[in-house]
């Protein structure tokens, strides 16, 4: 029987060689796929098919690793602007809008003035929230004890806050607060329906003076929010109140001070 021949060394020893090339091939395809998804750059692109020729041949020379080096050791940058250039651009653009926000005691002070220069300062608390401006007026300007009729007296007051309310174009909610003691009568059965009753009758005082119905809301929240104490006669007389709040941007509050402030250097 023949013996079969064997296969000589010379014959097998090349064969990792066709798996090694096959790898070489799928890695430059790999990289190449990578540069194609990308916005290529020509300097990079340049140094990575050197660095790929260099391993291939192995050739010693720069690599893609020596250009991420060589960045690194300058400043980093976005485009032709230094990183530390556009951090400065964007704080000052941060300290000029600061600057341009007035601050919540500047507001104070410009409305303060407003009502000043209206008779209302000793009248109206004011008080500048998340929402916009919060002018906080007792009950007994506007009302009796337990009714929701607007006294001929509070008339005046009304007309001069409608003053402020025409330079602000914004929504205005009006919103009845009373204390904790229990009413239940046929008009008011609780205190939701007596402190919603007086916001109510502000708003169609201001509608009848012809501002603008779409404007105004009247809420109530009843005795559920307090400023002071309901144990003393004192505490629920804070408690008794109407707020009007003014929802308006700071800026707009700004452009209402610069009124003023023309006002007064023409008087």
């Amino acid at each position: 029987m023949k013996r079969k021949k064997k296969a000589s060394s010379s014959d097998s020893g090349g064969g990792w060689l066709v798996t090694f090339s096959d790898l070489m091939t799928l890695l430059l395809a790999f990289f190449v796929l990578l540069f194609s998804m990308s916005t290529i750059n020509e300097t990079k692109y340049e140094a990575l098919i050197n660095s790929i020729q260099n391993a291939l041949t192995g050739t010693n020379g720069p690599t893609i690793f020596n250009e991420f080096i060589d960045q690194s050791e300058d400043s980093a940058s976005v485009g032709d602007l230094d990183i530390t250039d556009v951090i400065e651009q964007g704080q000052l653009e941060t300290d000029e809008q600061q600057e341009q926000q007035p601050s919540s005691e500047e507001l104070v002070g410009v409305v303060s003035d407003f009502l000043s220069g209206e008779g209302l300062d000793s009248e109206v608390a004011i008080h500048i929230v998340e929402e916009g401006i919060l002018l906080d007026v007792k009950e007994n300007i506007f009302f009796d004890l337990g009714k929701s009729e607007i006294k001929p007296e509070s008339i005046e007051t009304l007309s001069r806050l409608g003053t402020l309310f025409s330079e602000f174009e914004d929504p205005i909610r009006v919103i009845g607060h009373t204390d904790n003691i229990p009413i239940n009568t046929g008009q008011y059965p609780s205190n939701w329906e007596l402190g919603a009753s007086r916001a109510c009758a502000i708003v169609r005082y201001y509608i009848r003076q012809g501002y603008d119905a779409g404007r105004f809301v009247c809420s109530s929240y009843g005795d559920t929010q307090p400023i002071d104490t309901n144990d003393t006669p004192e505490g629920r007389e804070q408690n008794r109140r109407v707020n009007f709040l003014i929802e308006a941007e700071p800026e707009e509050i700004k452009k209402l001070s610069e009124k003023i402030h023309e006002t007064v250097g023409g008087e």
